[in-house]
């Protein structure tokens, strides 16, 4: 069991399935911006480089988070209830 759960965290690791949604995310909102300015400039009839976007999308993912330790937690603890249970 040992052996297969290593080797599915290895294929995530490699996989990265949540980095690239990220980053897909990433992408489709630097394009959607280029769209709107893009339509912005043909409108006002210039360009503005060095315009920042006014809206960036949150991270998909945290480097501080903390739920898979959460979850042990919850596990011990109810294994440790289970065990004085019986």
């Amino acid at each position: 069991m040992v052996a297969a759960n290593s080797l599915a965290l290895e294929a995530q690791l490699e996989e990265r399935p949540l980095a690239k949604k990220q980053e897909a995310l990433l992408d489709d909102g630097i394009e959607k911006e280029g769209e709107k300015t893009g339509e912005d400039s043909d409108e006002k009839g210039q360009d503005k480089p060095d315009e920042k976007p006014a809206h960036v999308k949150k991270a998909l993912l945290k480097n501080d988070d903390t739920e898979l330790q959460r979850v042990n937690k919850v596990r011990i603890l109810s294994e440790l209830a289970s065990m004085i249970l019986k």
